[in-house]
Formats: structure tokens, sequence, C-alpha cells
């Protein structure tokens, strides 16, 4: 079974890889997009991560698909936290009311 997770998150992120490239050969297609969204989405996902304790062998090949499928959402997450994090202080003028009426998008 895990096998084929790993195989199917692999495909789906070739797919995923097309899709951008397809997106960036031919012009901007916010279908081609949302597809290569779904895909890497889908793909992490799927994916039997280690963090996510699913895997305990010691493949470093394994390891190193691991970071390769997981790095967009990762990125993605990580810049969504930043700008939540930033949207989110509303101690801007000194007032010391920290944490009223931000916009926070921890995930």
């Amino acid at each position: 079974m895990q096998l084929l997770r790993e195989l199917v998150a692999v495909i789906m992120f070739v797919l995923g890889i097309v899709f951008i490239v397809d997106l960036v050969s031919s012009g901007f297609d916010s279908k081609v997009l949302l597809l290569a969204v779904l895909c890497f989405v889908g793909a992490y996902i799927v994916w039997p991560s280690k963090k996510k304790g699913q895997r305990d062998e010691g493949n470093n090949f394994l390891d190193i698909l691991e970071v390769v499928i997981e790095a967009p959402v990762e990125i993605f997450m990580w810049f969504l936290k930043i700008i939540g994090r930033l949207l989110g202080r509303s101690d801007r003028n000194g007032s010391g009311n920290c944490g009223d009426g931000g916009i926070d998008f921890d995930i």
C-alpha cells in the first residue's frame, strides 16, 4: 500500500510539473494553474511522509523524493504564515493593544 501511495504521489507531482511547464510555454491559463496546484496538493496529501509518522524506513532516495514532493506546499504554507503574521499585527501605532482585529493565516 505504501508503494502505491508513493507511486501515485510521484505521478501527481510530475503531472503538476507538466502543467507548470505548459503554463509557462503556452501562456497563462487559470484552469491549468488550478490543475497544477491540485496536483501538487494531491501529491503532498498522498505521499507517506516521515514527518507524519507514515514511513519509518531509512531509504535515502525516498527521503530526497519526500523533500522534493513536499517543497511546493511547504513553501506556500511558509509564505502564507509570513503574510499572516505581517497582516496580523494591529499594534502598528504603539497603542499596546496587540491582537485585536488582525488577519491571521496560520496553517
